[in-house]
């Protein structure tokens, strides 16, 4: 019989920017995986105030994790890039992981999301970047191609209420 989890821990991609947005100060200093190829992770948004009034839409590494259960716990660590020290970032009370991408957004990435002073920064690595990112994943490359377009809107894998941070106070 399998028990029932309370919860999953999970890494995400290093961000000086509290989650919650484009980190200017580490794009592009990632070594593995997608953010080492576009320069920046999609977990960078994980708690982003925009998306929902009520849940924080985020996304995490699914490799490793089954989809977890509503009413589960999910915890996020990262690795801070300039000390070499894991941290635990946050957690997503009442949480769910989605098996595909299903917590759509209105956000447009390249439009509302990167930030403006960058923006031209950010699409010539992507193009200069594309066939690298297509030779790794055929599904990574449409999503950049779908960024450079401007057709990419943001959607999580993973969701938490925002109440449980709120009522601990942990994000002021």
């Amino acid at each position: 019989m399998e028990r029932d989890k309370i919860g999953v821990i999970t890494n995400v991609v290093w961000n000086d920017n509290r989650w919650k947005g484009f980190d200017i100060k580490n794009y592009g200093n990632f070594w593995t995986g997608f953010p080492k190829l576009a320069g920046f992770g999609d977990e960078w948004w994980n708690f982003y105030e925009g998306f929902s009034e009520e849940n924080y839409l985020g996304h995490v590494n699914r490799d490793r994790l089954k989809p977890a259960r509503t009413n589960n716990l999910i915890i996020f660590v990262s690795k801070n890039i300039h000390k070499s020290k894991y941290y635990f970032i946050g957690f997503y009370g009442h949480a769910e992981i989605s098996e595909s991408d299903d917590f759509e957004t209105t956000k447009n990435i390249r439009d509302e999301l990167f930030p403006k002073e960058m923006s031209n920064k950010i699409l010539d690595y992507l193009r200069k970047k594309l066939s690298n990112i297509k030779d790794e994943d055929e599904g990574w490359g449409e999503y950049v191609e779908d960024i450079l377009k401007g057709n990419a809107y943001y959607v999580g894998n993973a969701k938490g209420l925002k109440k449980y941070l709120r009522e601990e106070k942990i994000w002021k």
